[in-house]
């Protein structure tokens, strides 16, 4: 916040000299002023300018004086610019030019007690005989003297005192005072900055060392806090202005400056915001951004800026409120709240290709270059204003033949429209939405059996009764249509003349009237009962081939088990009868050789050799009836069965193979273990005749409640899709035995990788 000194620095009253601003370009706005006041003449006459002016001023303000005294010179650049705006104001609300009073106090270059009496006597003079309404004053000084030196003056007239300290405390005054503080936005000005400058990741803070300049950067440490974890701040107050030059020159390029206030540098020297951004500018490697409106136009890109202009255009509106005797609402009539405007120079965004349309919402844009590109809707305006009327004289003459051309293709366009409604194959209609028939082509009434559309509209009054299922399809459709405004393929039953039920597809819409209710709805009608009774007798085909698959895989599965009880009972019989009878065979022929020990050698041999062909067919067949059915699965259990096969197919094809099992519980269901067991079997089967395998892997082991079988390889590998064409009867089994105990079989394999056979089964573990 400032004080009324600390704008003094910053504004310079008179120790240096006068900087110009300059002014923006006001082209386009000056056109659109004029245009839009022509238009109005055009619209309401000669007299409506002067009748609108009369109906604005409510409140006669003739004879009221305003006085606006300020701290220091009048030629500040603060105080012209407030000037400007106070002065614009109050003489658009009716206070003439002739009733506004200007007064430089000068008081803070001439603090002397016979200056300040002999200022007293000065406005004795000049105000004692005439009536001030309005005080505005401009610092904490002029307020100061105003109420200390000025009561008998100017007793209890309002002011509104601009430009005062946060924390400045008013005396009790026998009069209304609305204050006004100068508010900083360093907050948003940094905000702006990085929307700007994305990239930025470091901001340089220019100040100086000067009480002003110390206590805006205090502000600025506690406002830019809460970046800290985010960008890197340098503060520049410590060091000479030349210093500064040169650090700024050698920025980074993801930097930023912002310039807050330098009054005073560490050297003592004395400087003005202007001076400051102009040194800068010339010679900063970043874009400068600032707080207040001095530094624009000197090299600042711009920030949210105390404005004077604003600050005293909105003192002035205040001033009127006074005037006419209306007091401000709330805080209003007793704090004046301006806030900063985002301002920004149109030359230095060019300078740093910074994007305008990152900018705040109701920014303002100075110093922009116009070129006659930028007045191109001006020019074409005024070019359209001049050709409206030979355009009128034109669209009057050609208007004529324009409507007859356009009877003439509305016609057509009937004809067109009548021809193909006519002659469409599908059936077209217009319903009410209580269901009476508006309109129907001929097409529709030949799906529904009637010889033309106006019998069709005489014997039908509603549309609803064509429906056998009645309520329940008309609410159905209602609501779709309504709801969504379109319906496609609404698939339904309608009656025909004869009275036979025929399937449609209906695709309509609804016509929305001005008023937003509904006149009708519009669709076509598509006959789909040959569709219906294909769909019908696919569906009746494909259960039946479900039935077929499910009574298949039945038989399968009874052939499975039949297939497991004769081997069962050929297992027994060979190993229970044959192989007992060839034992005893064995015996008898080997008392036979006891017997015929005297007798040549070639006998001797021929017995020993049919006693070990005896052994050799009874283990054969001992094996045949261990393949038929594996006893040693009922016995030891499904890990023995299948280590034993495992160790058997290993011993006869002189395969390596290694069996592991795990976490397998002490019952398994005898289907499942059979099952298993043949999967196995039948796997390496496959393997030792088709895989040239040197080294196989056999795992079981439970998982959860599944029962996890592996069957791996590192054979010849073969191509799944080659297999499915022609499936064997062997992989054939294996899929239909893990089908019927509910298991998951799965086969992967690659030419060349080898095979890994999968079953999963679930199962149930005891006690579970």
């Amino acid at each position: 916040m400032f004080s009324g000194s600390d704008f003094y620095e910053d504004y310079n009253l008179s120790r240096v000299p006068k900087l110009e601003v300059p002014l923006p370009r006001r082209i386009g706005w000056i056109t659109v002023y004029y245009a839009l006041c022509f238009f109005l003449l055009l619209a309401f006459g000669p007299g409506a300018g002067p009748a609108f002016a009369q109906a604005q001023a409510q409140v006669d303000l003739t004879g009221k004086n305003v006085l606006v005294m300020h701290s220091g010179e009048a030629n500040a650049p603060l105080f012209l610019k407030t000037d400007k705006g106070l002065a614009t104001t109050l003489e658009s609300g009716g206070i003439s030019e002739l009733n506004q009073f200007f007064e430089s106090l000068n008081i803070i270059l001439n603090p002397g007690i016979e200056y300040r009496q002999a200022l007293v006597e000065k406005l004795r003079l000049q105000y004692g005989h005439r009536k001030v309404d309005v005080i505005i004053t401009m610092y904490p000084e002029a307020l100061a003297f105003v109420l200390a030196d000025c009561a008998d003056i100017f007793p209890h007239v309002p002011i509104i005192a601009l430009y005062l300290q946060k924390s400045l405390e008013l005396p009790n005054a026998d009069r209304t005072i609305v204050q006004h503080t100068a508010t900083l936005d360093i907050t948003g000005t940094l905000e702006i900055a990085l929307g700007l400058v994305p990239g930025a990741k470091r901001v340089y803070v220019v100040s100086g060392v000067h009480e002003i300049d110390q206590r805006i950067e205090a502000q600025a440490r506690r406002d830019l806090k809460k970046w800290e974890t985010r960008l890197e701040f340098h503060y520049l107050s410590n060091l000479p202005f030349e210093d500064i030059l040169a650090t700024a020159s050698s920025v980074p390029p993801d930097s930023i400056l912002l310039l807050l206030v330098l009054v005073r540098d560490v050297n003592g020297e004395n400087f003005r915001i202007p001076i400051v951004a102009q040194r800068l500018s010339q010679v900063c490697a970043a874009p400068i951004f600032g707080i207040v409106d001095t530094g624009m136009g000197y090299g600042i890109v711009g920030g949210t800026l105390l404005d004077p202009e604003h600050v005293g255009a909105k003192a002035g509106e205040l001033a009127l409120d006074f005037l006419k005797g209306n007091q401000p609402p709330g805080d209003a009539s007793k704090i004046l709240k301006i806030s900063p405007v985002p301002m920004f120079d149109w030359r230095q965004l060019k300078r740093w290709n910074l994007s305008q349309s990152a900018l705040p919402q109701g920014s303002i844009i100075q110093n922009k270059e116009f070129t006659l590109w930028d007045f191109k809707y001006h020019i074409i305006g005024i070019m359209a204003f001049c050709l409206v009327e030979s355009a009128l004289i034109i669209f009057l003459l050609v208007q004529r033949r324009r409507k007859k051309s356009a009877e003439v293709s509305l016609r057509k366009t009937e004809e067109k429209y009548r021809n193909i409604f006519e002659g469409a194959i599908e059936g077209i209609f217009e319903i009410s939405p209580l269901g009476q028939p508006l309109t129907i082509n001929p097409a529709l009434t030949k799906i529904l059996g009637y010889a033309s559309p106006a019998e069709f509209i005489s014997n039908i009054r509603d549309w609803w009764s064509l429906l056998p299922a009645g309520q329940d399809n008309r609410e159905e459709f209602v609501s779709l249509i309504e709801k969504q405004d379109v319906v496609f393929d609404f698939e339904c039953e309608l009656l025909r003349r004869d009275g036979a039920k025929i399937w449609a597809s209906i695709s309509a819409r609804r016509v929305c009237g001005p008023d937003g209710k509904t006149p009708r709805y519009s669709g076509f009608v598509e006959e789909i009962t040959e569709r219906k009774r294909w769909e019908q007798a696919t569906r009746e085909n494909e259960r039946i081939l479900r039935q077929n698959e499910n009574d298949l895989r039945t038989l399968t599965g009874r052939l499975i088990h039949n297939q497991e009880e004769e081997r069962r009972r050929l297992a027994r019989e060979l190993h229970d009868d044959l192989v007992q009878r060839l034992a005893v065979f064995a015996i008898d022929v080997g008392e036979l050789e006891k017997q015929l020990m005297d007798r040549p050698a070639p006998v001797q041999a021929q017995l020993r050799e049919m006693k070990t062909n005896i052994i050799k067919i009874s283990q054969d067949i001992h094996r045949l009836s261990r393949q038929l059915h594996p006893s040693i699965l009922d016995d030891l259990g499904l890990n023995k069965a299948v280590e034993a096969e495992c160790m058997n197919v290993s011993r006869r094809e002189g395969i390596e193979i290694v069996f592991s099992h795990e976490n397998i519980p002490a019952a398994i269901p005898k289907d499942i273990s059979l099952a298993v067991y043949r999967i196995v079997q039948e796997g390496l089967s496959n393997i030792s005749k088709h895989a040239c395998a040197e080294h196989i892997t056999v795992g079981i082991k439970g998982v959860d409640h599944d029962l996890l079988l592996t069957v791996e390889d590192d054979g010849i590998g073969f191509e799944p899709a080659q297999v499915r064409k022609k499936p064997g009867l062997g992989l054939s089994s294996m899929r239909e035995r893990a089908r019927m105990i509910a298991g998951d079989l799965s086969i992967a394999s690659q030419p060349d990788k080898g095979t890994v056979i999968t079953l999963r089964v679930p199962f149930t573990r005891e006690g579970e």
